[in-house]
């Protein structure tokens, strides 16, 4: 459903991706792990046309596109509601007050974005990124902002969702575990200009996800990860 030709990009003489191919199947969730600086983000960037490729060819193939930033990136003049109800189409609105639920915003949501803390911000930012109507859905470290309680949750509420939507997911992480937790299959990139090192596809259910049951496979990319220079 999407894939990326022989995808080059450069910044002021910096080769950050150079004649980078990967490809993508509908319905499942992508965890994208890789050095700082090495193109995530940018491989995301592209993905969404926010930014155009030097060469090759992004092929979307009529796919709508989410897009949950590292930072929240709410209107501070518009209450958390209504920064949601910009994003949702008005016969979908009943998924508001579920997610409001779900993300334990509900008594914050006639509250400003400078009324709530960051780990509230990125919250309504993950919720604006699943309202809106997409196939494919973006997050670029989308849990860094929140403690670790939290994100366990979130992650479960997420593949929750995910399986409801029937979506694809590509999330963009530094830490292994979040990856290991939430993907179906983790793709680790090496230093810039970007290649893929190694695919992993998880074959454990959701419910068998517990870290103490992959450590067998944690082990293994640790070694991949730590032979990428990360």
């Amino acid at each position: 459903m999407l894939i990326l030709n022989h995808v080059t990009k450069e910044y002021d003489d910096v080769m950050v991706l150079k004649d980078f191919s990967f490809s993508i199947e509908k319905g499942k969730i992508y965890s994208i792990l890789g050095p700082s600086g090495c193109g995530k983000t940018t491989i995301l960037r592209l993905i969404a046309e926010l930014e155009k490729p030097d060469k090759g060819q992004i092929e979307l193939r009529g796919q709508k596109v989410s897009y949950v930033f590292q930072e929240p990136r709410l209107l501070p003049w518009e209450t958390v509601r209504k920064n949601l109800e910009l994003v949702c189409p008005k016969k979908e609105s009943k998924k508001i007050e579920q997610l409001l639920e779900l993300m334990e915003l509900k008594e914050y949501s006639d509250a400003y974005p400078k009324e709530l803390s960051g780990g509230m911000k990125q919250r309504v930012s993950i919720m604006r990124g699943f309202l809106y109507p997409h196939d494919i859905l973006l997050m670029d470290e989308p849990f860094q902002a929140l403690d670790l309680k939290l994100k366990a949750k979130l992650i479960r509420e997420i593949y929750s969702l995910h399986q409801s939507m029937g979506n694809t997911i590509l999330f963009v992480t530094h830490d292994l575990d979040e990856a290991l937790l939430l993907g179906d299959e983790i793709i680790i990139l090496s230093p810039k200009p970007t290649s893929i090192v190694k695919r992993f596809t998880i074959d454990a259910s959701q419910k068998e996800r517990g870290l103490e049951n992959m450590q067998s496979i944690k082990e293994d990319m640790t070694k991949i990860l730590n032979h990428a220079s990360i």
